[in-house]
């Protein structure tokens, strides 16, 4: 099954009223640590909309938005709450951006965090966040067949692309520039604090 332009773009629905446009984008700075990703579904039989939007900042920990939002066209235009997403070319280009208060989650271990529905409205935590990235395709889309039969009433087609990312990523009061940077030039930057030694623990330097 191949991939074309018309597949970067939103399809007409079918019957089923719970049909979902679904799009999912990651993107990392590896000379300050923050990485998230922006993910939304449209149910354009019903006119609504939502967005779940993760971003790891070393000093905030990780932040979640979970917004729901309505709409009355499908279209390309794709708003949902405080993220903002446009197909500049598909299967090219793409750009996000987003402005909203996002909710910092209490740690419990190693890559352990509270759920937000657990938080007593004491315990929620709210920090300013935005950002602004343009996504770049690296490499042609793959299309997924299901491979399980009971799968494939679920969706009528899933594809994925690699990528690049720039722009600004910004929490509370501190922003940074989004960049692919070359894993020897990392410990060069004006990193934070063991943020160097983390990754080498990691294996990524």
């Amino acid at each position: 099954m191949g991939v074309n332009a018309a597949d970067d773009l939103v399809h007409a629905p079918g019957p089923e009223r719970l049909w979902r446009e679904g799009f999912y984008f990651e993107f990392c700075d590896p000379a300050t640590g923050r990485f998230g990703y922006a993910n939304f579904g449209k149910l354009p039989n019903k006119g609504r909309a939502g967005n779940l939007v993760c971003l790891w900042d070393p000093e905030h920990g990780l932040l979640v938005a979970h917004e729901r939002d309505t709409f009355e066209s499908h279209t390309d235009a794709h708003r949902v709450g405080g993220l903002s997403v446009t197909c500049v070319k598909p299967l090219e280009e793409w750009h996000l951006s987003f402005d909203g208060e996002m909710l910092r989650l209490p740690r419990l271990g190693e890559r352990r965090y509270r759920m937000p529905a657990e938080l007593s409205d004491a315990e929620r935590v709210t920090v300013p966040a935005t950002f602004d990235v343009t996504w770049r395709a690296v490499s042609p889309a793959h299309a997924f067949d299901s491979p399980r039969e009971e799968w494939r009433a679920l969706f009528e087609g899933h594809f994925e692309q690699l990528g690049s990312s720039t722009g600004t990523l910004r929490a509370g009061d501190d922003a940074a520039d989004a960049r692919w940077v070359p894993p020897a030039d990392v410990p060069d930057w004006p990193l934070t604090t063991d943020l160097a030694e983390t990754l080498r623990s990691w294996g990524v330097l």
